[in-house]
């Protein structure tokens, strides 16, 4: 059986072939609970998150690939995956003789795959003709479990986002040979205890005690250490980077002396060089690496090529459980000192699992030199500047944050829900946005003043004019952030133009992909206008890309439900109460209305799916947090009409029909339900009493025609 990385699970496979999200795993898991006879790729295919085709070739013929005499062109592969069809092969070929460019490349640069899914292809591909494993090398007589194992362990290390595979498996070699190591904290023992390696015991790294030695033996590491041989040259051919210099392995130690290998910048860098450096002469590396990573990371950093990592880092960071004011302290010394030793408070701990800083040999540095120019000395004290003005309650602000509206069941309709929003302005920072660009303070001011005037109108409910005071910002600066046009499509929402709200919220995601409210705002535009399918892919990019956001979920869960996905519907509910139950506590009023909102939704999956037990009990959670709330009165009454509950189902409308703010479909509706109940407890004359209250009311041609069926339509 011959061996290369291409592994299993199939999730796994896909997740770092860049199709689907480690989110989308993990929901596509819950579902198969529930349906224990679909593959997981059978259920990837249903959500429409990939094609069949696509979830077919990797868990059928991709494993196969290595048993393969030849390979063919990635054209091939990406054509049996369904990720390109043979008109688009055809067009890329015709066009390579004028534009000279890779097949992958002119893929890539039509859209029609992305970067990720192509390095993955390459990566494999090249990986696979390198390595010289054949059936003889391969352990003999493992067990099914055995070689399960072997290839979980063998994944972990080979695709390991934090270290480089040659690190881990040299130090596994060092434990193995001296039995155990004294513990350091460095990352590289963190990787390797994640594997099941080794364990630590009394400050010490040693192997585990349930290992079988018999596999991952030192055979074993020297076979992998020789399979990892070409992975420097397989980069420097994956990024065509072996023409690009005198000496190229030069170059990418340059690199890694700029990223300290973390994956995402190294790669960047990598891009950087392919495309914008014609050659790199002998004896100029570290002067070249050093002027592009400069040129196109770190001046003005927010708008190039790393930026939504850097940004996602720097949101993260103001994300801390904690007093920030004691985490920028804390960086501030880890960035004067350079080297500090480790105090385990929940300041380094939150640095080290956010990856702004690194463990090694019981001391925390900052991470690598580009998050060192990055997140420097000027800007902590211009954080610090912040959060002391923020305490003192200064009224100049450099953030401009437009406070959450708080979100209530919308009573006017009953089994339905108010598409929910939170529109927070958190990364725009202007006078450090607009630095540099030739602007002088007073136009900076009045722009300032202008967009906080749009986002009073906006919280003022006062759409019209906000949309006028956001239309003048647009031909200024202030137009090249997401915020602007995110707050621009509420407006256009709460006037109930929805085409131009999904135009406005389109271009924040524009500007920034990685944007999980601007991505909310546009599938909340798609919802109203009615174009569900459309709504749940944006949804899914909102929660993709912020995972702990309520808002998200309920909205996810509202399209799903719309699309009779009532399983997702559920499942994306459950992940919104989960998160509000964890917030009830610091905001009881506020978050128990949003919880309110979670549970009926829940509640009214549950009742599509027939689980109706389950659908009382979330009517009723919901109700114990917001009393009023007729969808989830009138969604308890239905579940109790069929569960056979009638008395208590008639008891249930009767009330609701007491209310004094109901719709007239939203009286039909209970009225008919409430005589149902009586019918079903031959309770005749109750029953036709609110047939005739139905009767009366001028209403559509089906109710009148239910209400004159009487008793006969049970």
């Amino acid at each position: 059986m011959a061996r290369t990385l291409i592994v299993k699970p199939l999730g796994l496979v896909l997740q770092k072939a860049g199709l689907i999200s480690s989110e989308q795993i993990q929901i596509a898991l819950k579902d198969r609970v529930s349906l224990p006879n679909c593959r997981i790729g059978e259920i990837l295919a249903h959500r429409g998150w990939i094609e069949q085709q696509t979830a077919d070739f990797f868990a059928e013929q991709w494993p196969k690939l290595p048993e393969s005499k030849q390979q063919q062109p990635i054209g091939q592969y990406l054509k049996a995956a369904g990720l390109i069809n043979e008109s688009q092969i055809d067009t890329i070929l015709k066009e390579q003789t004028s534009s000279g460019l890779k097949f992958g490349a002119s893929a890539v640069i039509k859209g029609i795959i992305s970067q990720t899914t192509l390095d993955f292809f390459l990566e494999q591909l090249d990986l696979i003709k390198a390595s010289n494993w054949n059936s003889n090398q391969t352990p003999q007589r493992l067990t099914k479990a055995q070689i399960e194992r072997l290839s979980q362990v063998e994944s972990y290390l080979l695709y390991n986002q934090r270290c480089e595979p040659t690190i881990l498996f040299n130090l596994y070699r060092q434990i193995w040979q001296q039995q155990e190591i004294k513990a350091t904290g460095s990352q590289a023992e963190q990787e390797l205890l994640q594997s099941g390696l080794v364990i630590e015991f009394e400050q010490k790294i040693k192997l585990d005690p349930c290992l079988n030695k018999n596999i991952f033996n030192d055979s074993w590491i020297e076979n992998q250490l020789v399979r990892l041989q070409p992975y420097s040259k397989i980069r420097l051919k994956l990024f065509g980077l072996e023409i690009k210099a005198s000496h190229p392995y030069k170059v990418l130690a340059e690199v890694d002396v700029w990223t300290n290998a973390q994956p995402f910048l190294t790669q960047k860098i990598y891009q950087i060089i392919r495309d914008r450096e014609s050659f790199i002469p002998r004896n100029q590396e570290a002067e070249k690496v050093a002027e592009l990573v400069h040129k196109y990371i770190i001046d003005r950093w927010e708008t190039k090529i790393a930026a939504p990592h850097l940004l996602q880092l720097r949101s993260k960071f103001f994300s801390i459980p904690g007093d920030i004011r004691s985490l920028l302290l804390s960086y501030r010394e880890i960035w004067h000192t350079q080297s500090v030793p480790f105090d385990d408070t929940l300041e380094h701990q939150y640095l080290i699992d956010i990856g702004l800083i690194k463990l090694e040999q019981g001391k925390v540095q900052i991470a690598n030199r580009i998050y060192h120019n990055i997140f420097d000395h000027i800007w902590i004290e211009e954080q610090m500047a912040k959060v002391n003005n923020s305490i003192s309650s200064s009224t100049e602000d450099n953030y401009l944050n437009l406070p959450p509206q708080q979100v209530t069941p919308d009573k006017n309709q009953p089994n339905s829900f108010r598409m929910t929003k939170i529109i927070t302005l958190t990364s725009l920072i202007i006078f450090g946005g607009l630095a540099g660009l030739g602007f002088n303070l007073v136009t900076k001011y009045f722009q300032l003043q202008k967009f906080k005037q749009a986002n009073q109108l906006l919280a003022q409910n006062n759409h019209s004019e906000a949309v006028l005071a956001y239309n003048e910002l647009l031909p200024t600066h202030i137009a090249k952030y997401e915020q602007l046009w995110i707050n621009r499509g509420y407006a256009f929402s709460g006037l109930q133009k929805y085409n131009q709200m999904l135009q406005s919220c389109s271009s924040a995601t524009s500007i920034n992909p990685q944007a999980a409210l601007a991505w909310n705002c546009q599938g909340e535009a798609l919802y109203h206008l009615e174009k569900y399918e459309a709504a749940l892919k944006a949804f899914e990019q909102a929660t993709t890309i912020d995972s702990g956001e309520t808002t998200f979920w309920l909205n996810k869960s509202q399209a799903l439900f719309k699309l009779q996905q009532y399983y997702g519907a559920s499942s994306a509910s459950e992940q919104g109460i989960k998160f509000l139950e964890q917030l009830t506590e610091n905001k009881p009023e506020y978050h128990r209305h949003h919880l309110a909102i979670a549970l009926n939704q829940k509640g009214q999956s549950l009742l599509k799916k027939g689980q109706y037990q389950q659908a009382v009990a979330a009517f009723h959670q919901s109700l114990a947090n917001f009393p009023t709330y007729l969808s989830a009165q009138q969604g308890k009454g239905i579940t109790l009409y069929k569960l056979g509950h009638y008395n208590q189902a008639a008891k249930t409308f009767e009330r609701i029909l007491q209310r004094n703010d109901l719709a007239k479909n939203q009286k039909v509706i209970s009225l008919l339900y409430k005589g149902i109940s009586h019918c079903d407890m031959e309770q005749f004359a109750a029953a036709d009493r609110a047939f005739k209250q139905v009767l009366q009311l001028d209403t559509d041609h089906q109710s009148q025609k239910l209400a004159q069926a009487g008793c006969g339509i049970r």
